[in-house]
């Protein structure tokens, strides 16, 4: 962590307090425990309840600012992912106290490989890179959130996010003290030295929005690849005066050739994601408006989460990809490795109002020619697995900007022996599924549900007035509704 003027002298400081009893403004008291944390601003205790941590300031950062700063963090309203202050320390000391996270670990430990086991190993643990899109995703909500707030964190990194990626996965944000909103006196802290924006390293910009959205996208690509944007090979191997230039973005984004100490872009990346990335660290490392949101990377990775199956082999997640009509292998063990089902997904436009009829001409290919279907997205269905599809899968991801809650849940898909299952448990209104070979609609209403054959078409009634978004032009009516195909692969 950097002080936003310079580092204090680390001897004689409050690091040796185990057993000292601390007040805090509340009247409760604390008892100080062992050590777990020492950093430039203070240190960081448990408390003997095992319930806290206490975090003690250094006298060279125990002023009035930073009692001011606190006194804003814990009044402020956080999202619910970031570790609120609980209680400010009486003096003679100056800190804070916050509810101690358990069965929790830092970030870290998904960023930075552990020496003791294969690399595969240590990648592909608990649910591997199914379970990094969806940390990645949690954690992209949870600054989202923040970003709404214009409230800035400062401090994004592998230390201050602790995550749990077992049966139920949680992401939580601490040391919060330095959350503040821009142009609101200064920041204790520029942030940490791999994650600081180009601008806020070269004294141009305090922490800002923009400064935490390029921490965020270094911290979700080295979820992701494990290893920094601006870190080639070269650099990898050079000196650490080097390595500073690369981290002040002194050097170009890394590309497949010179990056092959990391995992290959194609494993790991979607396209969305890819060009994302390539926007922060290319056009966004010295344009910062030009840097994607939050929000932007939320939806990439749900996307990404979506398309991804698990290799019968080894148990590796990885997305299926295709070299003409072959799935290519799985890429950690090569062996085969396929998809069983997809639902594919478009915007269907059609003449007329009645979307039915239209569709069941389409099939039969005698459809005016204005009637088309344009695919938007895919979601690759998991075996035994309840597959949960996000809403803006149907609504449309530009639905955010209305407030829409997009990326809860839709319908599902329980997919068990090779049987896949609809249900409608997000949608409040019908979803009607046309059974391949029939003309006959099925009505799957909310908290009902319908077996899958291949090539059943599902329909979203979400239009405010009828079923389908309908416009007249030309004296002439044409139709617009989403729909979903489900393929057996």
């Amino acid at each position: 962590m950097i002080k936003a003027l310079e580092l204090p002298n680390m001897e004689n400081r409050i690091d040796n307090l185990q057993g000292t009893i601390v007040i805090g403004e509340s009247g409760k008291r604390y008892r100080l425990s062992q050590k777990i944390g020492l950093g430039a601003q203070g240190v960081v205790y448990e408390d003997d309840s095992g319930n806290f941590v206490v975090k003690l300031y250094h006298a060279e950062f125990a002023t009035n600012h930073i009692m001011e700063q606190l006194r804003f963090v814990k009044k402020v309203k956080l999202p619910s992912n970031f570790i609120p202050v609980e209680d400010l320390l009486c003096e003679p000391h100056v800190g804070f106290v916050m509810k101690r996270i358990v069965d929790h670990e830092p970030l870290d430990a998904y960023l930075l490989p552990d020496p003791k086991q294969p690399f595969h190993k240590w990648y592909n643990k608990e649910k591997g890179f199914f379970g990094r899109l969806f940390l990645g995703r949690m954690i992209a909500t949870a600054f989202g959130k923040l970003e709404n707030e214009n409230l800035s964190y400062c401090d994004i990194s592998g230390k201050n996010i602790l995550v749990c990626a077992k049966k139920q996965a949680s992401v939580q944000m601490i040391d919060v003290d330095n959350i503040y909103v821009a142009g609101r006196g200064n920041p204790g802290v520029l942030g940490t030295p791999r994650y600081i924006a180009p601008e806020v390293v070269k004294g141009l910009n305090t922490p800002d929005v923009f400064s935490d959205n390029y921490s965020l996208a270094v911290i979700l690509y080295e979820l992701l690849r494990v290893g920094h944007p601006y870190i080639s090979d070269e650099i990898a191997n050079g000196s650490p005066e080097d390595e500073a230039k690369a981290l002040a973005g002194e050097c170009d984004y890394i590309s497949p050739e010179n990056s092959t100490h990391l995992l290959p872009e194609d494993v790991v990346f979607t396209t969305r994601l890819r060009n994302l990335f390539s926007r922060c660290f290319k056009d966004g490392k010295f344009n910062r408006i030009k840097r994607p949101s939050a929000k932007e990377f939320e939806f990439a990775l749900i996307e990404a989460s979506n398309n991804v199956i698990k290799c019968p082999h080894c148990g590796a997640w990885h997305y299926p990809r295709k070299a003409g009509k072959k799935w290519n292998p799985c890429p950690w063990c090569d062996g085969e490795s396929s998809p069983k089902a997809r639902i594919q997904f478009y915007d269907f436009f059609f003449e007329g109002t009645d979307y039915q009829k239209a569709y069941c001409d389409f099939e039969k290919k005698s459809q005016p020619k204005a009637t088309k279907k344009t695919a938007t997205n895919s979601y690759v269905i998991k075996d035994d697995f309840k597959n949960r599809v996000p809403r803006f899968y149907v609504v449309g991801e530009k639905s955010y900007t209305m407030g829409a809650s997009v990326a809860e849940n839709c319908f599902s898909i329980y997919s068990k022996n090779g049987t896949c299952t609809l249900v409608n448990d997000g949608l409040d209104m019908p979803i009607k599924i046309k059974h391949y070979g029939n003309t006959n609609f099925t009505i799957v209403n909310k908290d009902t549900h319908c077996d899958l054959k291949n090539g059943d078409t599902l329909f979203f009634e979400i239009g405010d007035d009828s079923p389908a978004t309908i416009v007249e032009a030309s004296n002439q009516q044409f139709g617009l509704i989403k729909m979903a195909m489900f393929m057996e692969v």
